[in-house]
């Protein structure tokens, strides 16, 4: 059986915030998210850099060498 990604424990998640491009409201992403919806407006918002998991996790060094 493989082992979990080390990098799953949502303690080292990070908050972000990011305003909707149609309304202007604040919306907050968490660092494993790919976007949220706009509570105001219904638009998606997504992160100006989507980035993996390699970019953010602390563990990734662990993955990569696998």
């Amino acid at each position: 059986m493989d082992t979990p990604c080390p990098g799953q424990d949502c303690r080292f998640e990070r908050l972000e915030f990011y305003e909707c491009p149609m309304c202007g409201t604040d919306a907050m992403i968490f660092s494993d998210e790919d976007g949220v919806k706009c509570c105001e407006c219904d638009n998606f918002i997504k992160p100006q850099d989507v980035r993996s998991c390699i970019s953010w996790c602390i563990a990734s060094r662990a993955c990569v060498k696998r």
